[in-house]
């Protein structure tokens, strides 16, 4: 059974198709999608990125070949960035402790050229499986003691201890299959997060969803309507053309939950990005509102993608992108029964009889988050008998 209007469950899977270039699936459950949201304390409005759920100290892989540019630490912040046939930057491993930082299989310290590196470590005290760094042919001494290492001072050696290890900037999957390991560095909950890097010459991230790159293999999503107190509506609700309060449209969507939250593996993705509600038939004259989250391309889309914009931010009532916990937000539009929607299909318009919605959702690769592969559409009634004109919506048999 698929409801929007009568706040049903939409329990939709969708397979990711695939895609040019292509990265696979690290596998792990997505804990904050590319988009809105409000998850609290210093985390981002608009979140460029993906967050995947990765537990203290365990290995962060390595998405795809390329070179690392940087290894930096502003604010106690880590960010690896690996530039290859994409732009990967990763951030928050390791923790907010002073150098060096040992973390599951892996060390954070500085170089012989004072670069920050990243040893992997090869399960012999002291010797090192790799050490990647943005230059090579450098070694890594440790002079603080830590618990794990061996006495200071030492230098990191080859896995078979016959050499002293050296850094490579120019990194495989194959052969550097971990990046470093999952931390909370600047101050925020242990994840794996990737996003795009920055734009040139800025501090503001490349607005482009990761999961147009990173495979995902399914998305799933649970939608409902609601009304002005934010209670669901229900099967046949009267909209009368005059009633702004039945006119009233706020579409709730949330990505349905893992099975085993607690889970670090997942099979579903959050990855929504586009909204559009339309009457009788998708096409532009019959659009009454849409939202775009701009994630397929640096510039953002020109509808109401970013919402640190206050302007398209929502209280619940007002129009624009209410937001909620990660992968869940709302799209409220008052202005269905007015100028602001194409004369034709506003209710006062709209003539009697049988009508439809369109609610049409997509991903970030143009698949539609349902399982039969369907938009889904909802049959109301225009009916303007005395006293009141009311349209009756009904779910599609």
């Amino acid at each position: 059974m698929r409801a929007l209007l009568v706040a049903a469950l939409v329990a939709a899977p969708i397979l990711a198709g695939a895609h040019p270039n292509d990265v696979p699936d690290p596998g792990f459950y997505i804990t904050s999608d590319f988009g809105p949201r409000d998850a609290g304390g210093n985390a981002s409005r608009f979140h460029r990125s993906i967050d995947y759920r990765r537990h203290v100290g365990r290995a962060v892989p390595l998405l795809e070949d390329g070179t690392v540019t940087e290894i930096n630490r502003p604010n106690t912040m880590v960010s690896l960035v690996v530039v290859g046939v994409h732009t990967f930057r990763y951030l928050h491993f390791f923790d907010d402790t002073a150098l060096p930082i040992v973390a599951g299989s892996f060390v954070l310290a500085r170089s012989s050229d004072n670069n920050l590196a990243i040893v992997r470590m090869s399960g012999v005290a002291g010797r090192a499986s790799y050490i990647i760094s943005p230059t090579a042919n450098r070694t890594v001494t440790i002079s603080t003691a830590r618990p794990g290492l061996p006495p200071v001072p030492f230098v990191f050696m080859t896995a078979d201890g016959m050499a002293q290890a050296r850094t490579v900037n120019a990194v495989t999957v194959a052969a550097n299959p971990d990046a470093g390991p999952a931390g909370g560095s600047g101050g925020f909950a242990v994840h794996m997060h990737v996003d795009h890097g920055l734009v040139a010459g800025t501090t503001t991230q490349v607005s482009m969803n990761p999961l147009l790159h990173i495979a995902d293999r399914e998305s799933r999503f649970i939608a409902f309507l609601r009304d002005r107190t934010d209670i669901g509506r229900v099967a046949g609700y009267a909209v009368g053309p005059l009633d702004t309060t039945s006119t009233f449209l706020k579409l709730r969507v949330n990505s349905e939950p893992e099975p085993n939250d607690a889970a670090e593996n997942s099979t579903i993705a959050k990855d929504l990005e586009s909204v559009k509600l339309y009457v009788d038939q998708v096409d532009p004259a019959h659009l009454i509102r849409e939202w775009s989250y701009g994630g397929k391309t640096d510039p953002h889309d020109p509808v109401n993608t970013d919402i640190t914009d206050p302007t398209l931010q929502s209280n619940g009532t007002s129009n624009g992108v209410q937001t909620h916990f990660a992968g869940a937000e709302s799209f409220v539009w008052n202005d269905w029964d007015s100028a602001s929607t194409p004369a034709g299909i506003r209710p006062s318009d709209l003539p009697e009889g049988a009508h439809d919605f369109l609610f049409v959702l997509r991903d970030v690769r143009d698949n539609i988050p349902f399982a039969d592969g369907q938009d889904v559409r909802f049959r109301f009634t225009v009916d303007r008998t005395p006293p009141t004109s009311v349209i009756q919506v009904k779910k599609t048999p």
